[in-house]
């Protein structure tokens, strides 16, 4: 999928998928982090906003309009951009993508339409409640010292302090030619792709320019066995998160995903296997990757009874040792299979393809194709070679939730000292490799 500019500007995606019966639109706006700005949730809110009124249209007109096709326009804010999309019949294309370039241009909130979005929100923020859980935890350990450690959208007292000036200033920074993708996804044919295409170069868009800047936060890579114990209700249980920083510059970012795959991604990886079902120290346990622009995280979730612990943990670090060494054209044959059965079924779902591809190549500007191929020739040696560079305590965050009196943090880092250790018992049994 390849990104162009139109004459305003305007970052624009296309991927004809004809043999589908649906288009997906798409807009992505890049947010900017908080420290540029004084308000945290202000993405949120303007997201909100644009359901309140864009162009001509009340609130109720833009829910009959879009559900006089049979659909739904939705949005989500994420940490670092907005999403707007919409999934809709190909007859419907014209009227939908004029309904973007309203929302696009659209800065004339009143002070009510504010207020009346604020109710809708801060609802929201009482309703999620502020109960403790590992997921928060996680990330404020882990991302220390950057945006990414904030709630999407902000605390109540944040939002009542939003003007609306400061909402409208805020969407002219961010909704700029270099800032926004219009993506458009399914079963559009050059003619009409060209026609939408005429339209949405008519948009106004601010002339500003972003700044691009990395971060990272405190202590990445250098985590020097980092333990965290979060004080929870004691109810004999943990809840775990186990944290590896990620480095682009060090590790291929296909590699990431099949090592991720191969170790506690689905119902057969490593840890289901060994953790769960081998020793049953845990009734579930998985893997996930947190991508970021400048970096990723690859975390080990988990839940354990209290008396569990620490078995939990050596086992885990021990399955983290072996794929250091021990990675065989088995692990391959089940986690390629997923990896390549989901591009697949991606070109029957135009929202997904929408979706990944804006993320991928537009967001993270990491390059994503659904055409791509894995062309490694000696890929078990390359995937041992990114565990060794991806496993190690200098890269290790661990969090712990519940009672923190019962959590002994230098047995942990003790523990956590071995992951330099690679399990020499076993090394290469069995293994068969893929050259």
């Amino acid at each position: 999928m390849n990104i162009e500019r139109l004459n305003n500007g305007l970052a624009y995606c296309y991927k004809p998928m004809l043999n589908t019966h649906s288009i997906t639109l798409g807009l992505y706006i890049k947010t900017m982090c908080p420290e540029t700005y004084s308000q945290i949730g202000i993405a949120h809110l303007l997201e909100h906003l644009h359901f309140r009124h864009f162009g001509e249209y009340s609130q109720a007109e833009i829910y009959y309009l879009f559900e006089k096709m049979g659909t739904t326009l939705r949005a989500a804010t994420y940490r670092d951009f907005i999403r707007f999309y919409v999934k809709i019949s190909p007859d419907h294309l014209s009227e939908c993508v004029d309904l973007f370039c309203e929302l696009i241009e659209t800065f004339d909130w009143t002070e009510n339409d504010l207020q009346q979005e604020k109710k809708v929100v801060i609802n929201q923020i009482l309703e999620k409640g502020s109960y403790i859980n590992i997921d928060d935890e996680s990330r404020k350990a882990v991302c220390a010292g950057t945006f990414l450690t904030e709630s999407i959208m902000g605390t109540a007292e944040d939002v009542q302090e939003i003007t609306l000036r400061d909402v409208c200033a805020y969407k002219q920074k961010i909704f700029c030619a270099d800032n926004i993708l219009f993506t458009v996804c399914g079963n559009v044919d050059e003619e009409k792709n060209l026609s939408v295409m005429k339209k949405m170069e008519k948009v106004h868009l601010t002339a500003n320019k972003l700044l691009s800047t990395s971060f990272y936060p405190h202590g990445f890579g250098n985590r020097k066995r980092n333990v965290v114990a979060i004080e929870a209700e004691d109810d004999g249980l943990f809840d775990v998160d186990i944290a590896f920083d990620i480095n682009y510059d060090q590790m291929n970012t296909e590699h990431i995903r099949i090592l991720n795959g191969i170790l506690g991604e689905g119902i057969g990886s490593r840890l289901q296997m060994t953790v769960r079902e081998t020793n049953a120290y845990t009734s579930d346990i998985y893997s996930f990757v947190e991508w970021y622009k400048d970096f990723a995280i690859l975390h080990i979730r988990f839940s354990v009874v209290t008396e569990k612990f620490y078995d939990c943990i050596a086992a885990i670090v021990k399955e983290l040792n072996r794929m250091k060494e021990d990675i065989c054209q088995k692990d391959l044959d089940t986690t390629l299979s997923f990896w390549k059965t989901d591009r697949v079924f991606m070109r029957d779902d135009t929202e997904e393809t929408n979706f990944i591809l804006s993320y991928y190549n537009f967001v993270l500007n990491a390059g994503y194709s659904l055409e791509t191929e894995i062309e490694d020739k000696q890929l078990c040696e390359s995937l041992q070679k990114a565990a060794k560079n991806l496993f190690k305590s200098e890269n290790t965050t661990l969090v712990v939730v519940g009672n923190k009196r019962k959590v002994k943090q230098k047995k942990v880092g003790n523990l956590l000292k071995t992951i330099d250790q690679s399990d020499q018992s076993g090394t290469n049994q069995g293994t068969v490799r893929n050259h």
